[in-house]
């Protein structure tokens, strides 16, 4: 158990790290950016930065930045943008594993 609690850690503070970047407006993948996706994960890294170690405020703002980043709309070349970004969350193992 004390395995998955630290990879749970590992995980949501490389989540976390890596969009505090893209917050930044670092372009990682080299395309044109969504400003509805960069608002979400403003509010997501907002969010994560308050709860600490909490796996299941953790896993609730994973889930919410989720639904944040499917109602927006994204066209042309910021589309792959937002699909990019929902696949970095949705295949956030720490929620994923059933260790939620």
């Amino acid at each position: 158990m004390k395995w998955m609690d630290n990879q749970f850690r590992m995980n949501s503070c490389l989540l976390a790290a890596l969009f505090i970047l893209l917050s930044f407006g670092i372009d990682i993948v080299q395309c044109a950016e969504c400003q509805g996706v960069i608002d979400c994960v403003n509010t997501f890294v907002s969010k994560t930065q308050s709860i600490g170690h909490d796996r299941s405020a953790y896993c609730s703002a994973v889930s919410e930045v989720i639904a944040c980043i499917k109602k927006v709309d994204c066209l042309g070349d910021t589309a792959i943008h937002k699909t990019d970004s929902l696949r970095t969350f949705q295949t956030d193992r720490s929620c994923s594993m059933g260790l939620y």
